[in-house]
């Protein structure tokens, strides 16, 4: 029963390298190929790594900018401190008089 087989499908066989070149004609224009696709995957992979790099610059920026801010903000409550506690000395001084 498989010999039979065999014999009715051998000569198919010959039409399988023609039938692969048609297939591979009628596909090659629509699909990319896997030189395309891996350039393309590289090229997405270099803009992810620049996108990241970016965002890890920016991320240090800000962060030197809060930093400095924070001074800022700092040296802001030690002068409202001070003129606070020279408030209260000028009135505690000022009320004893009065």
């Amino acid at each position: 029963m498989g010999s039979l087989v065999r014999r009715m499908l051998s000569p198919l066989r010959r039409f399988r390298p023609v039938f692969n070149r048609n297939v591979d004609a009628v596909v090659a224009p629509t699909y990319a190929r896997r030189d395309e696709l891996d350039r393309a995957v590289e090229d997405i992979r270099r803009l992810l790594a620049d996108h990241l790099d970016a965002a890890g610059d920016e991320a240090a920026v800000v962060g030197r900018v809060l930093a400095g801010i924070d001074q800022d903000v700092q040296a802001l409550r030690a002068s409202v401190d001070g003129l606070a506690q020279r408030l209260d000395e000028r009135l505690a001084a000022g009320g004893d008089a009065g």
